[in-house]
C-alpha cells in the first residue's frame, strides 16, 4: 500500500512541476517577445476572447512534447523524465536568480532602493540558489552545467543581436 501511495505522490509531483515550468516558460516567451525584441513578436499575441498568450502556450506545448519525446527515446521514459525535471529545475532556479539579481538595479531606477531588502536579502537568496544548483548537479561535473549556461547566454546574445538588426531593418523600411 505504501509503495502505491509513494508512486502516486511522485507522479503528482512530476505533473505539478511540469505544469509550473510550462506556465513559467509560456510567460517568459510572452514577455520576451513583447518587451525585449529577443523573440518573434507573434509569441506576444493574445487570444481575443480569453486574453491569454495562446501562441506562446502552443509553442511551449509543442517544444515540451518534442523535448519529452526525444528525452524518452534517448534515456527511456523514467530516466528521460528525471533528466527533463533536473534540467528544468536548474533553468527555473537560474530564472529566479536573474530576477533576484535585477532587483537592486530596478529599485534604484525606480528610486525605491533599500539596502536591506533590495541588496542584502537578494545576495543571500542568490547564494542559496547557487547552493541549490550545485546540489542538483553535484554528481555531474559542475563544469558541464557551466558550459550549458554559457551556451545559453551566447544564444541570448545572438538572438538579441539578430532581433535588433531585424528591428533596425524594419525601421529603415518605414
Amino acid at each position: 500500500m505504501g509503495g502505491w501511495l509513494f508512486a502516486i505522490i511522485v507522479l503528482n509531483s512530476f505533473l505539478d512541476f511540469g505544469i509550473a515550468i510550462n506556465n513559467s516558460l509560456t510567460r517568459m516567451l510572452y514577455y520576451l517577445s513583447r518587451d525585449s525584441n529577443i523573440l518573434p513578436s507573434y509569441l506576444s499575441e493574445t487570444h481575443k476572447k480569453y486574453g491569454t498568450p495562446y501562441k506562446a502556450i502552443i509553442t511551449t506545448a509543442i517544444l515540451s512534447f518534442i523535448i519529452a519525446l526525444i528525452s524518452g527515446l534517448v534515456f527511456g521514459p523514467f530516466v528521460g523524465a528525471l533528466v527533463i525535471e533536473g534540467a528544468a529545475s536548474i533553468a527555473f532556479m537560474l530564472q529566479h536568480a536573474i530576477a533576484t539579481i535585477s532587483l537592486p538595479a530596478y529599485t534604484r531606477k525606480d528610486r525605491t532602493f533599500r539596502a536591506t531588502t533590495d541588496l542584502v536579502i537578494p545576495i543571500m537568496a542568490v547564494i542559496f540558489i547557487i547552493f541549490a544548483i550545485f546540489s542538483t548537479v553535484y554528481p555531474i561535473p559542475a563544469y558541464l552545467v557551466g558550459i550549458w549556461i554559457v551556451i545559453g547566454l551566447i544564444l541570448i546574445i545572438i538572438l538579441k543581436k539578430f532581433s535588433s538588426q531585424k528591428l533596425a531593418n524594419v525601421v529603415e523600411i518605414k
